[in-house]
């Protein structure tokens, strides 16, 4: 009887039937011995592990590089995003045009400061009294702007000599003094 050519010893070392055909003769109620099947070869994972764990580390390297590059580049915008969503209040000056708006994280505060006359470090020398709280976004011009204990004021004022806006633009702009102990 011919044996089918995959039972032939050699032909695919990987293929090869559980069962082959003994060079010596058993009965025919007994089964031919068992090969031992050829060793399976390692799985390839290993290669593509490593590949996939050196794109892990070049994709931190190259975001802990861009992140602040892109923070560096981009520091205005982001400082205006940062002053749009803070919150910021607008005062009025009775009997003239001025209005001075706070924005900062302590804007609310400074504002019931000068409505309350307690005079906070960030707070401006008005008297109470001659302010009001305005709803509307003012519509005069800038006269000065100026960053101070984290909050950004703005004075403005419209007329031909501002006399009100420049006075309050030059009180912010002096050094505040110190209490004498």
């Amino acid at each position: 009887m011919q044996q089918p050519p995959y039972y032939q010893l050699g032909q695919n070392q990987y293929h090869q039937p559980y069962h082959t055909q003994p060079q010596t003769s058993y009965p025919q109620w007994a089964e031919p011995p068992l090969t031992p099947q050829p060793p399976v070869p390692p799985p390839l994972m290993k290669k593509a592990q490593k590949g996939q764990e050196a794109l892990r580390a070049l994709i931190i390297v190259s975001l802990i590089i861009l992140i602040p590059s892109i923070g560096y580049l981009y520091w205005p915008q982001i400082t205006t995003a940062l002053i749009s969503i803070e919150p910021s209040c607008t005062v009025g000056i009775t009997g003239t045009a001025a209005t001075i708006t706070i924005q900062g994280w302590q804007a609310t505060q400074d504002c019931n400061n000068l409505f309350s006359g307690n005079q906070g470090p960030n707070a401006l020398q008005i008297d109470p009294t001659k302010v009001y709280r305005l709803d509307s976004p003012p519509g005069e011009p800038v006269i000065c702007q100026v960053d101070r204990g984290g909050l950004r004021i703005t004075v403005r004022d419209e007329g031909i000599l501002k006399l009100v806006g420049n006075a309050m633009c030059q009180a912010i702009l002096s050094p505040t003094p110190q209490p004498s102990s």
